[in-house]
């Protein structure tokens, strides 16, 4: 019995490496990547959130935990709830809170084809005091931002239509 499951093995083992070999006998070229140029790497990658400055094309969806999503139509509101949320001080945390999020917040691009290429999600809450905003970001990043700070975002949050 063991020698039949050997052979059978041996066999199949000799079966993959004749196909291996037929393919590069044939001429089968593997495929290679076709490398990058600067304007395209810049565009796949990530916006820094230190620094980060929201340009005409960025948008914004609102996913409450209660009602209906929505994407911020006016520009400059756009601007400044991603503009805020992109800068906001975050500190490297493991983070578990008491309750769901209040809200949670993709920051993206328009895409043509696709309609919407996120660039960062956020899950917020809202302090009981009714005056700060706390941030998680890919659930490992955590920040808490002053009361000025989350004055503007506030207002967008529990305010916009």
């Amino acid at each position: 019995m063991k020698r039949k499951r050997l052979a059978l093995v041996c066999l199949l083992l000799a079966v993959g490496v004749t196909s291996a070999c037929e393919q590069t006998q044939s001429g089968a070229k593997p495929r290679a990547m076709s490398p990058i140029t600067d304007e395209e790497a810049a565009q796949v990658q990530a916006p820094s959130p230190t620094g980060y400055e929201a340009n005409d094309d960025v948008r914004v969806r609102i996913r409450p935990a209660k009602g209906d999503d929505r994407v911020i139509e006016d520009r400059e509101e756009t601007r400044r709830i991603a503009e805020t949320l992109m800068n906001a001080p975050f500190a490297n945390a493991k983070v578990s809170m008491v309750r769901p999020p209040d809200y949670a917040i993709e920051v993206g691009t328009e895409n043509g084809r696709d309609g919407f290429a996120i660039e960062a999600d956020f899950q917020v809450w809202i302090t009981p005091s009714l005056d700060q905003l706390e941030i998680v970001r890919e659930t490992s990043q955590y920040a808490k931002l002053t009361p000025e700070a989350s004055e503007e975002a506030l207002r967008i949050l529990l305010f916009a239509k």
